[in-house]
């Protein structure tokens, strides 16, 4: 059998098996998109890919001694924050971050303040605020609901938010990871919700222990189109893109998940034209794999 024929096969099993844990009588899909406090300690870490986001910062034109504002959205343990404020040694930083056990981790700083709240609750908690830059790490494939339509939805309100706080001139970064796909249909990233958003205890506490710590939750990646098109529905417009890191997968995971390609890529974006909005930007199914 040609490897492109088993790799359809065991899509299509996937699906029927997906299909199957869904609507068992004993699983709950999550309505919610935080994760607990023991999920969440598996992201208390040091950022792994510093030295190449470094040489980005360095390329932004924001010059390294001016006073400039920065927000870490999602910024957890405030590690990654502190790096920032070294490299920026005028500015001042706020970390943002629903889990209050990871703000408690953080270290103290004169020029950096914690809060606690949602990516999703951004244009009330801050309203008024002006950033130059705005950093969000891993985050948006975590802004889950019961649903793709409602994914679609938190990433929209987050994304619309930052349109309110991000200067003129400022520049946000995205760090992310990306799925690219061998077949169109069903993605990666769909594949990976579908299996992770189920909250079967036995199936939970398989997908949990072979590593999956958003296991009940779900998790929603999406390839480098999906995301280049949800921001540019939402007029940021990228001036740098690329890979930072390539993983290498397995064979079972690759043909399992449908994986050509996955690793963090960066996407650094500025705002497309300052005051306009999308016409769009309110369609929820805007943005999804192809």
């Amino acid at each position: 059998m040609c490897p492109r024929r088993l790799v359809i096969n065991y899509i299509l099993v996937y699906k029927n098996i997906g299909r199957f844990i869904v609507k068992t009588k004993d699983s709950k899909v999550s309505s919610e998109f935080y994760l607990d406090n023991d999920a969440v300690k598996a992201f208390d870490t040091e950022f792994r890919d510093w030295e190449a986001y470094c040489s980005v910062l360095s390329s932004l034109g924001i010059p390294r001694y001016t006073k400039i504002k920065v927000l870490d959205i999602g910024g957890g343990n405030g590690i990654f924050m502190d790096r920032l404020l070294d490299f920026f040694p005028n500015a001042t930083g706020v970390v943002l971050d629903y889990s209050q056990f990871m703000l408690d981790r953080n270290t103290h700083n004169p020029r950096k303040k914690v809060m606690q709240g949602s990516a999703t609750d951004i244009d009330t908690l801050l309203l008024g605020e002006n950033y130059d830059l705005i950093t969000i790490n891993v985050l948006l494939h975590h802004l889950v609901g019961e649903d793709e339509e409602q994914n679609l939805i938190n990433i929209t309100r987050c994304l619309k938010s930052l349109h309110c706080i991000l200067a003129g001139t400022g520049k946000l970064v995205v760090y992310e990871q990306v799925y690219e796909g061998w077949l169109r249909q069903p993605s990666p990233g769909e594949i990976i919700y579908r299996i992770t958003k189920v909250k079967s205890g036995a199936f939970s506490f398989l997908m949990k222990r072979l590593g999956a710590n958003t296991a009940g939750v779900g998790v929603r990646f999406r390839s480098i189109r999906g995301w280049q098109g949800l921001f540019e529905r939402h007029n940021f417009r990228s001036i740098h893109t690329g890979f930072v890191l390539e993983d290498k997968p397995s064979i079972f995971r690759k043909i399992f998940l449908n994986i050509r390609k996955v690793g963090s890529y960066l996407f650094v974006l500025e705002i497309q034209n300052a005051g306009a909005r999308s016409e769009n930007s309110h369609h929820p199914a805007y943005g999804v794999d192809e």
